[in-house]
């Protein structure tokens, strides 16, 4: 594939793409300084307006994606960590069962981001009658935790070495370990398709960077 070719096109045509939790770090060069330059983040449902009304071409999501018109490539599956105060009663574990965070207060973002309905379908330990608490960004949860408010449960990618605070453990999930599935979607028919493909070879080559594995 000819990247520069449709590097080219792409700037024509004002691409944006969207990328959920994953800075591509390595791969294809004009791709990398591309992408960063462009990359947006958004609320779920402003995401899905701007794919359906063409201000984005493609976007970087969790499945499940039913959306009529749009095709999805599967990128990588990734699992969730739970972050705990260096306080709390879990701190010294390694590994916790999902079914005792019902008695926990979890702190998640507020119900305008998908991320949230992701953590509740992969953990059949939050029920309807567990206490969930709301924060406005993932920095201001993981300041929460540190603080011992509550715990919080994040993909694997957001509890990288880059976020590292003394104050916070990270715990892994015994088996099954909850994940999300992680995919590029598209408009059906796009001209760019094959930029597209590019995209997800460069990611799927470096998913375990991505994710931290």
């Amino acid at each position: 594939i000819d990247s520069d070719f449709y590097l080219r096109k792409l700037r024509e045509d004002s691409f944006v793409i969207f990328l959920f939790h994953g800075v591509i770090k390595d791969g294809n060069t004009g791709i990398r300084n591309y992408l960063r330059k462009h990359l947006l983040a958004e609320e779920f449902e402003i995401l899905i307006k701007k794919l359906k009304d063409g201000y984005l071409d493609a976007a970087i999501i969790a499945l499940p994606f039913d959306i009529a018109g749009f095709d999805t490539q599967i990128l990588y599956d990734e699992p969730f960590k739970v972050l705990v105060s260096s306080k709390h009663k879990w701190s010294k574990n390694k590994e916790i069962n999902a079914k005792p965070l019902i008695n926990e207060t979890i702190l998640l973002l507020d119900n305008t981001h998908c991320f949230s309905m992701q953590v509740r379908e992969a953990c059949p330990g939050i029920s309807d009658n567990t206490e969930v608490q709301a924060g406005t960004s993932l920095e201001t949860i993981r300041n929460m935790v540190a603080s011992n408010l509550g715990i919080s449960i994040l993909p694997k990618s957001a509890t990288t070495k880059n976020y590292k605070n003394d104050e916070i453990n990270i715990l892994s999930f015994e088996r099954p370990v909850p994940f999300r599935k992680v995919a590029m979607a598209y408009r059906q028919g796009s001209s760019k398709k094959l930029f597209f493909d590019s995209i997800v070879n460069s990611i799927t080559g470096i998913k375990e960077k991505i994710i931290g594995s």
